[in-house]
C-alpha cells in the first residue's frame, strides 16, 4: 500500500520518550558536568551510546547558555539526518536548567570566532565572492578568501571555514543554501572581495530569486523515454543503467535540487557482479515498491537505476529532504533480508550526477 508522503509524524515517539525519560533521570549530573567542564566523562560518554541507539548519525554539542546548559543535536552536515535531530528535540522536556536545540544555531557575526589548530577565523580575516556559471546560473558557488591561507594546511583551514559558516549562518542555512565552497588566499582571488558580514544578505537574496523562478511540476506519463546503457567499471565488470532520458532534459531541474540515492548491496551467483535471476526479481520488487512510495510528480521524481559490481543504486530527485528521509528510513528498516540497504540525500541543483547519461554523453 502506498504511504501518504505528506504525513509528518515523529518516527518513533515511544523510543524518543524513553530517551528523554532517561535524560531526566540524569540531568542534574549532566548539568553539573557542563558547569564544571567535565563533559567528556560526566556527560558525553553516557549520552553518545544512548543517542546512537535512538538514531545513528546524530551528534551533539554542549555548553553554557547563560545560567543554563544547552544541548545541540546536529546531523553534522548530513542532510538525511536533519529531520531526525529536529524530531528528537521537538519532544524534549521543559527543564529549568536546560535548553535543547536542533541543529547548530546562527550566532552573531560580531562574536563568531572559530579556532582550529592555530588558525583563527573571524569576520575580519574572511571575505567571499560568488562564481558565476553560464550553464548553471543558479548555482551558489562561493570562493571564501582567508587572509592566513596556506595551501599546505588546506584541509584543516577548509574544515575551520565550514565550522565558521555553520556558526555564522546556522547549520540549516549552511547546508541547504550553499552549493559549493572553495577556500583560497588573497593572492588567488580574481574578483572584488566582499566582507563575510554580507554573506547572509547575499544568500537571502539568492534564495528569494530562486524560489520565485522555479515552481513547476513534471507531468508523469507513459510517454517518458527510458534508455538502457551498458558499460564497464573498474576491473572490467559490467554496469547496466536504466535512466529516464526525457526527464534528464527537463529545463526545471533546480525545482528538485535534492538527489536521493538508495543502495541495495546484493550477493549473486554470477562472478561478474550482475545479479542472478532470483536476485534480480528481489531487486526489481524493492525498486517497484520504492517508486510506488515516492513517485508523485509534485515532490519526487524517479530518475532510474544502475546495477553492477554487487550494488544497485536507485535514484530519485526531490523538492524536499525531510519527509522523504523518513519514508525511506522506515521502508528500509522494515526490510531485513540478505541485502545491505542504505540511502543518502545530497544537494545537486542541476543534477550533474547524471550528466553522463544525457543525450550528448556516452557511458
Amino acid at each position: 500500500m502506498k504511504q501518504d508522503i505528506r504525513k509528518d509524524v515523529v518516527k518513533d515517539p515511544e523510543a524518543i520518550s524513553e530517551f528523554w525519560g532517561w535524560f531526566i533521570e540524569h540531568e542534574a549530573r549532566f548539568f553539573e558536568a557542563v558547569q564544571t567542564g567535565n563533559v567528556e566523562d560526566g556527560f558525553f560518554k553516557l549520552l553518545a551510546p544512548r543517542l546512537a541507539k535512538l538514531h545513528p548519525g546524530i551528534f551533539f554539542l554542549t555548553g553554557l547558555f547563560g545560567s543554563k546548559a544547552e544541548l545541540v543535536l546536529t546531523p553534522d552536515g548530513n542532510i538525511k539526518n536533519i529531520v531526525f535531530a529536529e524530531e528528537i528535540v521537538s519532544m524534549a522536556p521543559l527543564l529549568p536548567n536546560w535548553v535543547f536545540t536542533a541543529l547548530k544555531p546562527p550566532t552573531s557575526i560580531e562574536n563568531a570566532s572559530i579556532q582550529v589548530g592555530h588558525y583563527v577565523f573571524t569576520k575580519d580575516n574572511l571575505h567571499f565572492y560568488a562564481n558565476e556559471h553560464r550553464i548553471y546560473p543558479d548555482e551558489i558557488d562561493l570562493s571564501i578568501v582567508y587572509d592566513e591561507y596556506e595551501e599546505s594546511a588546506d584541509e584543516i583551514i577548509t574544515s575551520g571555514i565550514y565550522i565558521f559558516l555553520d556558526n555564522y549562518l546556522g547549520e540549516l542555512q549552511s547546508i541547504t543554501l550553499i552549493d559549493s565552497v572553495t577556500v583560497i588566499g588573497r593572492e588567488s582571488a580574481n574578483q572584488e572581495l566582499i566582507p563575510i558580514t554580507s554573506l547572509q544578505d547575499f544568500l537571502t537574496w539568492r534564495k528569494t530569486e530562486f524560489v520565485e523562478e522555479y515552481e513547476s511540476n513534471y507531468a508523469i506519463d507513459d510517454n517518458d523515454s527510458f534508455s538502457v546503457y551498458k558499460g564497464e567499471i573498474k576491473g572490467g565488470f559490467p554496469l547496466v543503467a536504466y535512466m529516464n532520458t526525457q526527464l534528464l532534459e527537463w529545463e526545471n531541474k533546480p525545482s528538485r535540487p535534492y538527489i536521493i540515492r538508495i543502495s541495495l548491496e546484493y550477493q549473486s551467483t554470477h562472478t561478474d557482479g550482475i545479479p542472478d535471476e532470483e536476485t534480480m526479481i528481489a531487486l526489481n520488487n524493492l525498486e517497484e515498491a520504492l517508486v510506488d512510495n515516492l513517485q508523485d510528480g509534485s515532490t519526487y521524481l524517479y530518475i532510474g537505476q544502475q546495477t553492477g559490481d554487487g550494488v544497485r543504486e536507485i535514484y530519485f530527485v526531490s523538492k524536499e529532504f525531510r519527509i522523504c528521509s523518513k519514508i525511506i528510513y522506515e521502508f528500509l528498516d522494515e526490510r531485513d533480508g540478505d541485502m545491505v540497504l542504505s540511502y543518502d540525500i545530497y544537494k545537486d541543483k542541476y543534477w550533474q550526477t547524471f550528466e553522463r547519461y544525457r543525450k550528448h554523453y556516452n557511458l
